[in-house]
């Protein structure tokens, strides 16, 4: 199979034909479980990365590699495909999947389930299904082979033999835990054939440590014909994305484009994105970061709709306001003011939206005397600045307001950090977040981190609004109100 000029890839391991490749059987499980056939992108991967070592009998030839392609572009529906052709004709065959997350991890594994299509032509009774907690498994029952995905620790799967594992997103993880995750995996393939690591991800940024590690030496493998190590890289040329990131030439490289995209609807997805994260996101070249608080990249992943950006009736919410909390923070200099809502997701980590911003504070006491004619379980503000005369004038409207103490407050800004960091933080992706945590600064109170508002180049509103709700849905919604009909 040839490469052709549209959607070709910037770096690509090349076809050895000497080798025989299951690359097909790849395909063919796709069109009958799946339903849908590989993109000619994936097909070319798969028969390069499941060539067979022709001097020793049920190995493959190579040991490792790595995929990096546009957001949406089919990089995790291709590692589903392995996963599923494994199990499928390989006895005793044994799986693991992960992402930057946990949650991430257990996302994928769940949509490879939905995808088996168990309730069609019985084919609930070939498979045994797994879902409790730290126990998800998907087992193929006439080959005994397993699925399963695990959280990116180092000792999560110490002990395990394994034939295939997969790194989703691997843009996420510092040289560090990049290392410590393969230092866990490798060993589990010593006592099994067909083995074989791939690591698979959109570009990320300079923070991304191990990923940057990896692209460097895969590159230089698709120079030595003799190395065991595949690597593919489908991004824009850089002189083109300078002239105009938008253009058909640009987007001329990406695979997915003619098959799942074209190139107004990847426009149309990234018309809320900033420069960078177009640049990343959907031109997958690689972005330089900005001194800020976290990671933007990091930050971006935690939107609800990251693995899916069209999508926008599936979002979780819960009915009952009493399974909500209110949130209202007012800029330092009274310019601005946002109120935020936070609920717990079915996973039990807190999530918010943004549900009113504006300049100015006139019009926050209408608003939140509508919002307080509701039984939301709470209605948080810091106690400081600001925000303590609109307290007390919402008093005089009998407008209930719980006052947020300053340790309360900085608890939540740690927890902020501390959910950003692990991925146990879901958020809308209103573009007000990013532009404060790009202006905001932070001091150490020596045990907490804590937004710094007299040091910011900014307003914190919104994300100080935010911290304080994702911290007070962990507090407040963990116990559930009776409800009497």
């Amino acid at each position: 199979m040839s490469v052709n000029k549209q959607g070709r890839p910037k770096y690509f391991t090349r076809r050895n034909p000497a080798r025989p490749t299951l690359g097909g059987l790849v395909n063919q499980v796709s069109k009958a479980v799946r339903g849908y056939e590989l993109m000619p992108w994936q097909k070319y991967v798969a028969n390069v990365a499941w060539e067979l070592d022709p001097e020793h009998i049920g190995e493959l030839y190579y040991t490792e590699g790595d995929i990096t392609v546009p957001r949406q572009a089919g990089k995790s529906d291709l590692l589903e495909a392995f996963h599923i052709t494994g199990a499928l004709i390989f006895k005793g065959w044994h799986s693991n999947m992960t992402a930057q997350t946990g949650k991430d991890a257990g996302k994928r594994w769940s949509q490879l389930v939905e995808n088996l299509g168990l309730i069609r032509q019985n084919r609930a009774q070939d498979w045994k299904i797994l879902k409790g907690k730290g126990m998800q498994s998907a087992i193929y029952l006439p080959q005994m082979g397993t699925i399963a995905p695990f959280p990116p620790t180092p000792d999560a799967i110490h002990g395990d033999h394994t034939n295939f594992a997969s790194i989703d997103e691997y843009w996420a993880f510092s040289l560090e835990e990049g290392d410590a995750l393969e230092t866990a995996i490798k060993p589990t393939f010593s006592t099994v054939k067909f083995t074989q690591l791939i690591r698979a991800s959109t570009m990320g940024t300079a923070n991304s440590t191990y990923m940057n590690r990896n692209l460097e030496i895969g590159r230089l493998a698709t120079l030595d014909p003799t190395s065991r190590r595949f690597y593919f890289e489908w991004s824009a040329d850089e002189e083109e994305a300078d002239k105009n990131p938008y253009s058909d030439a640009t987007l001329s490289f990406h695979p997915a484009i003619g098959y799942t995209q074209s190139a107004r609807k990847i426009r149309d997805l990234g018309g809320d994105m900033n420069l960078g994260q177009w640049r990343r996101s959907f031109l997958n070249l690689l972005t330089q970061t900005d001194e800020t608080i976290i990671d933007l990249a990091k930050w971006d992943s935690l939107r609800w709709n990251y693995d899916n950006p069209a999508a926008v009736i599936s979002r979780y919410r819960p009915a009952r306001p009493e399974d909500q909390i209110i949130t209202w923070d007012i800029a330092n200099n009274g310019e601005s003011a946002t109120i935020i809502a936070s609920w717990l997701t079915p996973e039990g980590i807190p999530a918010v939206e943004l549900i009113a911003t504006d300049n100015g504070t006139y019009w926050l006491p209408d608003v939140l005397k509508q919002l307080a004619s509701k039984p939301y379980r709470a209605i948080l503000a810091d106690e400081a600045g600001s925000n303590k005369t609109m307290i007390q004038e919402l008093a005089t409207q009998y407008i209930p307001t719980t006052p947020v103490t300053y340790a309360q407050y900085s608890h939540a800004c740690q927890s902020f950090f501390d959910r950003v960091r692990t991925g146990d933080l879901e958020h809308d992706g209103h573009t007000l977040y990013t532009e404060q945590i790009k202006s905001c600064a932070v001091r150490d109170s020596g045990k907490y981190q804590i937004f710094d508002i007299k040091k910011s180049a900014g307003s914190l509103d919104a994300l100080r609004a935010v911290a304080i709700a994702q911290d007070g849905a962990m507090r407040l919604l963990s116990t559930p109100v009776l409800q009497i009909f």
